[in-house]
């Protein structure tokens, strides 16, 4: 089920404000009305088996409270709308302004990492057409990116989906970048029809919020589920009989008296085949009617794609599914409105008992679903694929920051930047930095002090490399790259699951980045602090070692540091393509002040001791560690004189 989590405080508007007291008087409405038409189906009803015998009251009340039944029918039917119509356009407009903060407002719920699925619709795939080639993003990157976990993640800040299925398909999208040029030119060009769009991206949200109260996980598997009485057409046949015969008997009482002296044996009669059926007939409706809501959220998308002129091939197989599916999704919607007359209780078991409603409705129900189940499937990864390019497209909607970056085809690792900016901080915070990384300059080591901006960087890069690769908008200006692989090495942590300590989890990511480069220089590699988990001098033997490889492999590396030993690579005659820069800051009036700017070069400063001094430090402590920094310096001084 979609887990809505608390939406953060956003201010109210005159018009939110207008809204809430129209939905307060429309709920009011709704109660009335509920209350109205079941009084009205009661009298009639009641009048019915109380004054069978009476013609002229059958027709004198009977028939007023029929038709005054539908009329409150119809005016309930149509105050709900409007309510969930005005509770959609409320709540949307406030995730908008959240977003556009960049805070998180909901998120449906998504299977932890490591849990298998097994239907691909629930997986995220598209299942109605081929995946275009994809890189499988490691869990790892998963949790060094902040893609979905935690209070602040990139999907958190990107999902405008309702159902299960579009939050998958966007999931999905951010962790299997794609490989291909041109199939991530397709998909951007999808993204950019609707983010040019606008009113009709907002309709599609409208009629889709309903689904947010629905449980729609189960329905892949309930497909498979086996039928109860869809087989049953003796059942069916016999229902259809004996359903008949008592409405049959009270209109042939009305010229015949005597006629209704054969209701009662055929009202026993019906209520053993509902007694005895009761209990294959309530599994049978559990299994039928969540697809109401689901077929409702299809049919209302399928109006509002049929309606649009799409150019863009991905909206058009979209489309085309939702068109191929919806003829048969009527017919069965039909079926499930009327098998919902059960929630009417007493009223409905009077009838039922009277004309066998169920047993004549749950077996076609029930056929149509099987022979439908199949497009279903297909049915629910467009919905996924819809929600998920508009999830995708929002950003060029909200936010002026953001812009389409240009895919290359290529067989040489590139990505070049005027401007990359961290998608999660919020407008005014982010600061952008330029990037450009290729042959011939394919490792940039990155120095400066704690929280000088070297982990944003990285994480900014990583981010919207994987929002380039899903065909999505990027934060930032300029963009042009070769879609690559992304390996990372930023928040590595103990595996206690498995035993393993912080230093060997880290020596088995590595490896898999040799390993990759070793087949391909497409990748980018992306480390932070690497092997910190040992000593400094075998960290620092190591890490020079595999910059080297890498490096010579071809493949793209990002690498943030303290160790300013490291930055003596970029010099080395055997390390061309090797290149130093970094983040610097100042100290003024006792405190740590930042620019975020990335510069070339290595980092001039070390503000380790500056941190302790400003944060209120004893001075004589101070003083000390500067005195042990000293000492190893004159040491090297004596030893490097004649």
């Amino acid at each position: 089920m979609n887990r809505l989590l608390p939406a953060e405080p956003v201010a109210l508007g005159e018009e939110d404000e207008r809204w809430a007291r129209e939905i307060e008087l429309l709920a009011w409405k709704a109660a009335w009305g509920s209350r109205l038409r079941l009084a009205f189906f009661a009298i009639a009803v009641g009048t019915t088996i109380w004054g069978g015998a009476a013609p002229a009251l059958l027709a004198g009340v009977v028939l007023p409270a029929l038709i005054a039944f539908f009329i409150a029918f119809v005016r309930h039917e149509g105050i709900l709308r409007r309510k969930s119509l005005l509770e959609a356009r409320c709540a949307l407009a406030r995730e908008s302004a959240a977003r556009r903060a960049r805070l998180r407002s909901a998120r449906p719920a998504a299977p932890p990492p490591g849990v298998a699925e097994s239907e691909a619709v629930l997986r995220g795939e598209r299942g109605y057409e081929p995946e275009s080639p994809a890189f499988a993003l490691e869990p790892g990157a998963w949790d060094d990116l902040q893609l979905f976990d935690g209070t602040h993640s990139l999907c958190g800040l990107l999902d405008l989906s309702s159902t299960v299925f579009g939050a998958r398909r966007l999931r999905y999208l951010l962790s299997h970048p794609l490989l291909d040029a041109s199939a991530i030119q397709a998909r951007q060009e999808a993204v950019r029809e609707i983010a040019g769009a606008h009113e009709f991206l907002k309709k599609i949200l409208e009629v889709l919020w309903p689904l947010r109260s629905a449980n729609l996980v189960p329905l892949p598997r309930t497909l498979r589920a086996e039928s109860r009485f869809a087989r049953r057409r003796v059942l069916f046949a016999c229902a259809s009989i004996l359903g008949t015969a008592v409405p049959a008997a009270i209109l042939a009482g009305l010229i015949w008296p005597q006629c209704f002296f054969a209701v009662v044996p055929l009202l026993a009669v019906n209520a053993l085949a509902v007694g005895v059926s009761n209990k294959q007939a309530a599994l049978a409706r559990n299994r039928l009617l969540p697809f109401a809501p689901l077929i409702d959220g299809l049919l209302a998308l399928a109006a509002c794609v049929r309606a649009s002129d799409f150019e863009s091939g991905v909206w058009r197989g979209v489309a085309r599914v939702l068109a191929a599916e919806a003829p048969a999704a009527r017919r069965l919607r039909r079926a499930l409105r009327l098998i919902e007359f059960h929630s009417y209780g007493v009223l409905f078991e009077i009838v039922n008992v009277a004309v066998l409603w169920e047993l004549r409705l749950l077996p076609r129900a029930e056929r149509l679903l099987d022979q439908s189940a199949e497009g279903l499937v297909a049915a629910m990864g467009a919905i996924g694929e819809c929600e998920a390019l508009l999830s995708l497209a929002a950003p060029l909607v909200e936010q002026r920051d953001f812009s389409m970056p240009e895919a290359l085809a290529g067989t040489a690792p590139r990505i070049e930047a005027r401007a990359l900016a961290h998608p999660l901080l919020p407008p005014g915070v982010a600061v952008a930095n330029g990037i450009r990384l290729a042959a011939g300059d394919n490792v940039w080591i990155i120095t400066g002090s704690n929280m000088s901006g070297k982990s944003t960087f990285l994480k900014a890069v990583g981010t919207n490399l994987l929002l380039a690769g899903a065909g999505g908008p990027i934060c930032g200006t300029g963009m042009k790259w070769t879609p690559v692989g992304l390996y990372t090495d930023v928040n590595i942590r103990d595996s206690l699951d498995d035993g393993k300590s912080y230093f060997q989890v880290e020596v088995e990511r590595v490896r898999r980045m040799i390993d990759a480069a070793a087949r391909t220089p497409m990748i980018l590699a992306m480390f932070d602090e690497l092997f910190r988990g040992t000593n400094s001098l075998e960290r620092l033997a190591i890490a020079r070692a595999i910059l080297r490889a890498l490096c010579a492999r071809g493949i793209l590396v990002i690498a943030a540091t303290h160790d300013g030993a490291l930055t003596r690579l970029a010099a080395a005659d055997d390390a061309s393509g090797i290149s130093n820069h970094h983040f610097r800051e100042e100290v003024r009036d006792g405190t740590m002040h930042f620019d975020y700017t990335l510069r070339p070069g290595a980092a001039p400063t070390r503000n380790a001791v500056r941190v302790l001094e400003v944060s209120g430090y004893p001075k004589a402590l101070v003083d000390e560690i500067l005195r042990e920094l000293e000492e190893p310096a004159s040491e090297g001084r004596e030893r490097s004189s004649p």
